[in-house]
């Protein structure tokens, strides 16, 4: 989960304006996937983070070896998802995706197919 928050919360911050779309679609997605309890926690995480710097090659890795393929890959679908929320894909989030996909193990090519 803290990776998924620290995820969440780098591309929040790539382009330069966390925006209250992209925190409903987190707040969405987590009360789905781990209900309310868990869901006030992670916000409360989510929010030290977003005044943080994130390693983000760090964090890539570390899913990179501790999840499976296929669940990357919904990983990425979720972070398109955050940085569409707002109703536009800034170029800047697409890099930081781009980079975060490598850093998991995710080829170019199954990339440009998300």
């Amino acid at each position: 989960v803290m990776s998924l928050l620290a995820l969440s919360a780098a591309i929040m911050k790539a382009d330069g304006h966390s925006k209250k779309s992209e925190l409903n679609y987190i707040k969405s997605f987590f009360k789905s996937q781990f209900g309310e309890a868990k869901t006030r926690e992670a916000l409360s995480l989510l929010k030290n983070l977003l005044d943080r710097e994130i390693p983000i090659k760090d964090v890539a890795e570390q899913i990179r070896y501790n999840m499976e393929h296929p669940l990357r890959l919904q990983l990425l679908h979720y972070m398109f998802n955050i940085a569409k929320a707002d109703g536009h894909i800034h170029q800047s989030e697409i890099e930081l995706i781009q980079r975060i996909s490598h850093y998991m193990g995710i080829s170019t090519n199954v990339l440009q197919r998300c």
